[in-house]
């Protein structure tokens, strides 16, 4: 395997110096695409902490070594919810580590960002979409946490 792909990452300081230059990060999404066959071109998401990709259906998505943890639980959680809360989820179609990177791809869920166009809403719209989420919201919390949810702690 190649061990070029990724950067060693020092500290978060060192995360957000690297964090905005594509070119960094474009080797190791290509070279996901290529091992899962992956179709589309790949176009860096604006939104988010972490290196995500958008390849036609999909989001590759890495996590350095410094945020392994948060992917332990953003898998956990995408499991948790899968098919059960009434709302399409992302599904996962694989997981992994590359270069001591988590890393994971999961399919696309069709539909806008609601922090996007919430504001551009009528009053009325609004807040049928409010309560829209709060049936999603008692979906998720009415799904038993599996092990590694539970051993978390808080929930933020």
């Amino acid at each position: 395997m190649n061990s070029s792909f990724l950067p060693i990452i020092r500290d978060r300081e060192h995360y957000a110096q690297l964090f905005l230059q594509d070119s960094i990060w474009e080797p190791a999404i290509d070279h996901l695409v290529r091992l899962h066959g992956l179709t589309g071109v790949p176009s860096r998401s604006e939104k988010g902490s972490h290196i995500v990709y958008r390849v036609g259906s999909t989001w590759p998505k890495l996590m350095a070594p410094l945020f392994a943890k948060d992917m332990t639980f953003e898998i956990a959680g995408l499991e948790s919810v899968d098919g059960l809360i009434g709302v399409p989820t992302p599904k996962i179609l694989h997981k992994g580590v590359l270069e001591s990177w988590r890393c994971i791809i999961v399919s696309h869920v069709e539909g806008q960002r609601m922090g996007d166009v919430f504001s551009s809403l009528s009053s009325e719209h609004q807040i049928d979409l409010a309560s829209k989420i709060a049936h999603v919201t008692r979906a998720i919390n009415l799904v038993p946490p599996n092990q590694v949810i539970r051993d978390r702690g808080d929930w933020n």
